[in-house]
């Protein structure tokens, strides 16, 4: 392949990237797949089997978030508070559920003197 046709490819690639992070549920499924490859979360193992699994993961993770990068310079901070908001949400919708279960069963939450 020619360098002319290489860097038009590339630039497709980095368009279709672009395209993608632009929506907020394109960010959602990307921040996914990095969490799945560990680069969000690193898990701790004993293992050396899975520890080296896990490294190569986070290698591809790397890589995949050099790639968004380039493509959206700084979408990494944009999907950090993306993910951020959508855990405090999370928590707030688990408390609640906690809360409706209590006072479907007949509790308050409070001791009882």
């Amino acid at each position: 392949m020619s360098k002319k046709k290489k860097k038009l490819f590339r630039r497709q690639e980095l368009l279709d990237l672009q395209n993608v992070l632009k929506h907020r549920s394109g960010r959602n499924v990307m921040w996914r797949i990095l969490d799945s490859l560990h680069l969000v979360n690193e898990p701790y193992t004993t293992d050396t089997n899975q520890e080296f699994m896990i490294k190569g993961r986070r290698m591809f993770g790397q890589d995949l978030m050099y790639e968004l990068n380039e493509a959206v310079p700084g979408i990494w901070g944009q999907m950090q508070q993306e993910a951020a908001a959508r855990m405090k949400l999370k928590e707030i919708e688990e408390r609640e559920q906690e809360k409706r279960q209590r006072d479907k069963d007949g509790h308050s939450g409070l001791k009882e003197e």
